[in-house]
């Protein structure tokens, strides 16, 4: 007995087999066993009347760039790579369309490379379409990323000497922003906690008492007892005081928090366009990495779709010499979700005074800024400045003070001299 994908639909008897230029066999060109006519060519359109007429009716979830989620793209570019069948849509058959067991176990490995967890070619079987597949990939996912943050935990180097200082991720939601910073720690070890909606691409919480309450859980659950070591650079050193607040109100110990030129929260400030989020998030990663150019116009950035846009800022990063190489678009798509939900956690974030022992360092030209802090912390603060500016202060040489300058407190904490 045949498995049910091996198993024929239908069997029609033909004079000949159409053929390519190249004398292979011509899928398209071949007649539909039920009806005796070609089949009409694929299209990535679900509501196209080239839609294979078994597959079910669907409402696209959010997110979609022109009909297609993130993970089908993907999925989708392996799968007309190996097919050889640029037509190939988000409904079409992979076993219709000349696929076979070899070429399905070549594609569930592409896949498991491409999502960086295991594809098994079961799932192909189970799931042959591409939007299928692509769902089954999503669930994948999310079941391996948990219900809670603990994998976004990254250890970003430094010795173990130490108890470890957990510093929260910025705004974009990367943590490469602390490379610099964690190899000029011998004696501690940074432990960064990235966003993980940047795996997930799911919708990240929009509130930073929401934000910090996971990441304090995580937080407990691998480091249950304490006392903890808090710090972040900008959003992060924000979203640090309120896990600082809630551990505190929860009685579990912050020895220190370290608030490296921490935002500042904007109350009365709107919600951002996505064609605004866009210009922002191309100027953070240029500047990230050092690079000072002018992002693309948020006028120009209007007058495009949602797909353009990424398009659009994917040639930039490029073009603008912030990245050698271009960051693929469903990667992009997570990154700006991620951008425009902790702008929004930032906008409505309602800080409250703390008795935690909080040491700031900011970039001189904004010292007056951080008179928030100051007035929340009181005597519990203790403010260092620096040259440079906002995204200068994690790089070299700034770097190297602001190191020496954290080893410092850390140090205090140790009670060292």
């Amino acid at each position: 007995r045949l498995p049910a994908h091996m198993a024929p639909r239908s069997l029609l008897v033909l004079d000949a087999l159409p053929l390519t230029r190249h004398g292979k066999l011509d899928v398209r060109a071949l007649p539909d066993p039920a009806g005796g006519t070609p089949p009409q060519p694929s299209t990535t359109d679900r509501t196209s009347t080239g839609d294979r007429q078994s597959a079910p009716a669907e409402t696209e979830p959010a997110g979609r760039s022109d009909g297609i989620t993130a993970t089908e793209q993907r999925v989708l570019n392996h799968w007309r790579q190996l097919l050889g069948a640029a037509e190939v849509g988000p409904n079409d058959d992979f076993f219709d369309q000349g696929g076979h067991s070899l070429l399905a176990t070549r594609l569930a490995g592409r896949l498991t490379a491409e999502f960086g967890l295991n594809v098994p070619v079961q799932q192909l079987f189970a799931h042959p379409t591409p939007a299928g597949l692509a769902a089954a990939i999503d669930a994948l996912r999310a079941e391996a990323a948990g219900p809670g943050p603990e994998s976004c935990f990254v250890c970003m180097g430094g010795g173990d000497a130490r108890p470890p200082v957990f510093f929260i991720h910025p705004i974009s939601g990367t943590v490469g922003c602390y490379s610099d910073l964690a190899q000029l720690l011998p004696d501690h070890l940074l432990v960064a906690v990235e966003s993980p909606e940047l795996r997930s691409g799911r919708v990240p919480p929009r509130s930073i008492p929401e934000l910090a309450a996971r990441y304090v859980a995580a937080l407990r659950k691998e480091w249950p007892t304490g006392p903890h070591r808090l710090g972040g650079w900008s959003l992060g050193a924000a979203v640090s005081y309120e896990m600082a607040q809630q551990l505190a109100g929860a009685g579990v110990p912050v020895e220190r928090l370290v608030m490296v030129e921490p935002a500042i929260p904007e109350p009365g400030i709107q919600e951002i366009s996505e064609a605004y989020a866009v210009g922002r998030l191309a100027a953070d990663v240029a500047a990230t990495l050092g690079t000072w150019s002018q992002p693309p116009d948020v006028a120009e950035l209007a007058a495009l779709s949602h797909a353009e846009r990424l398009h659009r800022l994917q040639r930039w990063l490029v073009d603008s010499g912030a990245l050698r190489t271009e960051i693929p678009i469903a990667d992009l798509a997570s990154r700006l979700a991620v951008f425009q939900g902790n702008h929004d956690a930032l906008r409505t974030y309602r800080p409250q005074p703390t008795e935690v022992a909080v040491s700031l360092a900011c970039a001189e030209i904004n010292r007056e800024s951080n008179e928030l802090w100051r007035r929340l912390a009181g005597r519990m603060i203790d403010i260092t400045t620096f040259p440079g500016n906002h995204y200068m202060i994690l790089r070299k040489p700034v770097v190297t003070a602001v190191a020496r300058w954290l080893r410092d407190r850390l140090a205090d904490t140790d009670g060292e001299a």
